[in-house]
């Protein structure tokens, strides 16, 4: 009857453990940079949303507001005090 090997690490030659290691050393630089990328491509969206969202918030806010604090014909006007 066919009785498998117990130690089954041991059965590999010293060339394929080699061709492994050798594999995982050139693919894991690549899953890393993939993976940071991806976070930062995330973290640049994230802002682009809040970056938009208080863009939009201050275009609602300047449309309903009826009166302003500063005198909107000096900044018009190019007045450097303001």
């Amino acid at each position: 009857m066919f009785e498998p090997s117990r130690h089954r690490a041991d059965s590999r030659s010293s060339s394929e453990r080699g061709a492994t290691m050798l594999e995982m050393a050139l693919v894991t630089p690549v899953l890393v940079l993939l993976l940071f990328g991806v976070i930062d491509f995330s973290r640049y969206m994230a802002a682009r949303a809040v970056v938009t969202k208080a863009a939009q918030n201050a275009i609602n806010y300047a449309q309903r507001a009826t009166s302003l604090d500063i005198d909107t014909r000096a900044l018009e006007a190019g007045d450097p005090a303001y």
